[in-house]
């Protein structure tokens, strides 16, 4: 199977105000504060995130299994690119709030995982073969993904195995559901289900992490790798915008006091140019 796609190396350049160092460091170096459920938009999260790492220096990473958002060791946020980016906050700011859509909801709703584009590779394969660092290892019969090097974002965790992964709907699929995807076509939910469009609708992560996460927004789960919180929220808020969902009060609160706090000028690459 000659089929390769590069996706997710499009990081931003990041960097920190002399401002917020001297802050962090009359702060003092660590934070006890947990993730939980808010409605208060005055809430500080405090939340130092680390440089995010190369492909090739991603197998040394470690895993964080707290829930809590502790300072990381390093000094530097991720920061808005000067070429093509917008500010997330700006992007957030566009999003409407709205309390959600209460029941009805059915995974069987969304259906997936789906072959697209009839190239014999499902939704799933697709994403398996285009995060692997390395050219996936694919059964030329049926397009099954046997092996490859995978780094779930979520736990720093390095994997060869698939069975390991999960590929996890950034925005999971009953929180689209109650936030606008009641409303859609089958098509419509068919297509959130197996957006290949861009590389932050859908990731490889290691499966007990995502189960652990579930269907929480970032009110109530955020990854435990500190480092990747910052970038998780701006994917959170790209989904959000390029689908037309709303968040409700709680969530729209949480990301509101990380991207005015400690991940204040993050950036938003336009959708469809992170593959």
């Amino acid at each position: 199977m000659a089929k390769k796609v590069t996706r997710r190396n499009n990081s931003f350049d990041l960097v920190l105000a002399t401002s917020m160092l001297a802050l962090l460091v009359a702060c003092g170096a660590s934070d006890t504060s947990t993730v939980s459920p808010t409605s208060d938009v005055e809430q500080t999260v405090n939340t130092d995130v680390a440089t995010t790492t190369t492909a090739a220096s991603r197998t040394t990473s470690t895993t964080t299994t707290s829930t809590s958002i502790s300072l990381a060791s390093s000094s530097s946020l991720p920061a808005k690119s000067a070429s093509d980016a917008t500010f997330a906050v700006d992007v957030f700011e566009q999003i409407v709030q709205a309390n959600e859509f209460s029941g009805g909801y059915s995974r069987d709703l969304f259906r997936h995982w789906s072959d697209e584009d009839r190239d014999g590779c499902n939704t799933r394969e697709e994403v398996l073969i285009a995060e692997s660092i390395t050219n996936a290892q694919v059964d030329r019969f049926g397009c099954a993904v046997i092996a490859g090097d995978w780094f779930s974002e979520f736990d720093g965790l390095s994997h060869t195995d698939p069975s390991d992964l999960d590929i996890d709907h950034l925005v999971p699929l009953k929180e689209a559901w109650d936030s606008g995807a009641h409303a859609w076509s089958s098509a419509q939910r068919e297509q959130f289900a197996n957006d290949l469009s861009d590389g932050r609708a859908l990731i490889a992560v290691t499966n007990s992490v995502n189960r652990s996460k579930g269907d929480r927004d970032p009110s109530q789960w955020l990854p435990p790798r500190s480092e990747y919180v910052c970038q998780y929220i701006a994917d959170w808020v790209a989904v959000k915008q390029a689908w037309n969902l709303t968040m409700d009060p709680s969530e729209w609160g949480r990301i509101k006091n990380l991207l005015t706090g400690p991940c204040e000028g993050i950036g938003i690459r336009p959708w469809g140019q992170v593959k």
